[in-house]
């Protein structure tokens, strides 16, 4: 799966990792959209 994963102070790249699994009572979910708002923006910088 491709992830957004934070390396560091305003560092964030795009990775593929391995699918999750999920234990006991745990689901997976595919996200099909995803979106920064402008908090998350406040936060990384």
């Amino acid at each position: 799966m491709r992830a957004a994963v934070y390396k560091g102070e305003q560092v964030l790249q795009v990775e593929e990792l391995p699918d999750p699994t999920p234990g006991p009572n745990q689901v997976v979910m595919r996200v099909k959209y995803s979106a920064i708002c402008g908090t998350d923006v406040h936060a990384f910088m």
